[in-house]
């Protein structure tokens, strides 16, 4: 926490070299998943899986974030799920285990706010659009069908492509290209 105050490229920076490691790598993406993680909060040591901490750090900082200083590191762990999640139905399924990071993705989209969170809406929106295209349907209330559903009703398919389109125009596609590179 302290040094992604000091450096708001902390989170991404370490965000984008995991990025580059798994890309197209069914193992390594494999073995990110397998891999235990310590925190140690308080005096008290815990132990927990990637997915979760990414998770857990990345719904913090939003809840957290006061101004631009925290947007580089949530934009780093969505393009980090993004990758990680990307034709690899093993992480789709154990991200779709737990329920609170699609709801969390459905905030982000649908959050009303200033441009600075156009990245951040999109990626969201997209990582939803990996998890219907990348199901395993091992998780029957978060199986293709159930999460179309969700998206048409909780976020609504106009504002759901916006933000997919948004993503691609060239403003945005610079700043993720620059911020990947």
């Amino acid at each position: 926490d302290t040094s992604r105050r000091r450096d708001p490229w902390h989170c991404w920076y370490a965000s984008a070299l995991l990025c580059n490691l798994i890309d197209g790598n069914e193992r390594a993406k494999k073995t990110l998943l397998e891999h235990q993680i310590s925190t140690i909060d308080d005096d008290d040591e815990e132990s927990g899986d990637i997915m979760t901490g990414l998770m857990l750090n990345l719904i913090r900082i939003t809840r957290d974030s006061r101004g631009s200083t925290c947007q580089k590191s949530i934009i780093g762990y969505l393009q980090l799920l993004v990758v990680w999640l990307h034709e690899s139905p093993m992480s789709v399924n154990k991200f779709l285990q737990e329920g609170s990071y699609i709801q969390y993705l459905i905030e982000r989209t649908t959050t009303q706010s200033s441009t600075q969170d156009t990245e951040i809406q999109g990626l969201s929106s997209l990582i939803l659009g990996l998890c219907v295209l990348f199901n395993d349907e091992s998780i029957a209330s978060f199986g293709s069908e159930a999460l179309k559903g969700i998206i048409k009703n909780r976020i609504g398919p106009d504002l759901y492509l916006n933000r997919l389109s948004r993503l691609k125009t060239d403003k945005v596609q610079d700043t993720l290209l620059y911020q990947h590179s």
